[in-house]
């Protein structure tokens, strides 16, 4: 079973449905294994239909291509609470709330979470509640340990 040709096989699809491929996986878990379909919109965003017409098309399609020889169940989802990488991936998250650790402390702080209101060259801005007061701090790439997309509660 080959990880990229699964990809590939599946790209048309993803492009048909306005989505792109976050990652592949073939796992074991309890048992039983899973081959996941991680895809996202450009905004990060993947609704429930999609999803749906994603999965009702990439099913006929592996069982024609028969890529895994053992049983597995088929999941597509959204990427979820997506790992920031690159800056194109910090980019395409302004507007969004994420959440960063660093490997030296902003504001006496060693996570932030908020707002991502800008990305600059060597650094990103993020608008975080301060003890009720919203306050946006700059954090250098150069101390960003980790950053992924979140939810608000």
């Amino acid at each position: 079973m080959d990880i990229e040709k699964i990809k590939e096989a599946i790209e048309p699809i993803a492009k048909r449905l306005d989505v792109s491929i976050y990652k592949v996986v073939y796992e074991k878990e309890n048992g039983k294994n899973y081959l996941r379909v991680f895809l996202e919109k450009e905004d990060y965003s993947l609704d429930l239909d999609t999803c749906v017409k994603a999965s009702e098309a990439i099913s006929p399609l592996l069982d024609e291509l028969d890529p895994i020889e053992d049983e597995y169940f088929l999941e597509v989802a959204s990427a979820g609470e997506r790992e920031l990488v690159t800056k194109e991936d910090f980019t395409r998250a302004i507007n969004m709330y994420i959440l960063v650790d660093v490997s030296e402390r902003v504001l006496d702080y060693d996570e932030l979470v908020g707002d991502l209101v800008k990305v600059n060259e060597d650094s990103i801005e993020l608008k975080i509640n301060l003890k009720g007061r919203m306050k946006v701090v700059t954090i250098p790439f150069n101390i960003i340990e980790k950053a992924n997309l979140t939810f608000k509660f």
